[in-house]
């Protein structure tokens, strides 16, 4: 595969993703960001409403018939009230790190190692292959937020337009100039390619990016495996 050089350029063979250029076009793009961030809070407000709020009701009321004098509620139930204290502490946490990932103000490559944990959970049939460094990075926390949102949605999109893809490699280089995020989707028919390709979310996800961090989005592809390429410079770079 092609090295990609550091000024943000396309090589031969890259195609790079176009940069909305009226006014129009980014309204639409930055309604469709903020309307997915609005669609993952609102998740997790109903995931709180109907599941922790729940389940915290039936855990209390099932305390207060024991101090109402029922002192004789068998080990059943003690057991089955620390199982749904532990549940309640799991899903408290999970919820937590998704409304602020662990790392984030610290460190991108070990908020993305801490949220392929998750993701590989979440998608138990794909294997994560992670190619990270492992020493402290100058991204200020916002950007980094940006960085990881858009991995978190480039994961939904390939998982609707490639649900036969069962592995993916995400790389991630950090260069005092200019870092790059990679992610390689191997195995893919021509079929989904194009469909994948054609995906307004896809579209609207690289123009936010490029437009949110003055970067670049490319992507080469070489017979059957396509990879998807975000670059961006240090923000103290880009405003010189």
């Amino acid at each position: 595969m092609k090295e990609l050089n550091t000024a943000l350029n396309c090589l031969p063979g890259d195609t790079p993703v176009q940069v909305p250029a009226s006014q129009l076009e980014i309204y639409e793009t930055m309604r469709w960001w903020h309307q997915r961030q609005a669609l993952q809070l609102n998740a997790q407000a109903t995931e709180i409403r109907d599941g922790l709020l729940q389940e915290l009701f039936a855990l209390r009321r099932g305390l207060e018939v024991w101090a109402e004098g029922n002192h004789n509620a068998s080990s059943h139930h003690h057991h089955d009230w620390l199982q749904k204290i532990e549940r309640l502490h799991q899903d408290l946490e999970r919820i937590s790190n998704h409304l602020s990932p662990p790392y984030l103000e610290e460190s991108l490559p070990l908020a993305i190692q801490y949220a392929a944990e998750s993701w590989r959970t979440h998608y138990p049939q794909l294997e994560f292959v992670l190619d990270s460094p492992v020493q402290r990075s100058s991204e200020s926390p916002a950007r980094s937020r940006i960085i990881l949102t858009t991995l978190h949605e480039f994961l939904q999109i390939i998982r609707l337009n490639f649900p036969e893809v069962d592995s993916l490699r995400i790389s991630l280089s950090l260069q005092e100039i200019e870092s790059r995020l990679a992610i390689e989707i191997p195995d893919v028919s021509q079929s989904t390619l194009a469909s994948f390709l054609a995906s307004d979310h896809l579209k609207y996800l690289s123009q936010a990016f490029e437009l949110l961090t003055l970067g670049k989005c490319l992507h080469q592809q070489r017979e059957l495996e396509i990879t998807w390429y975000f670059l961006w410079q240090e923000e103290g770079l880009r405003q010189q």
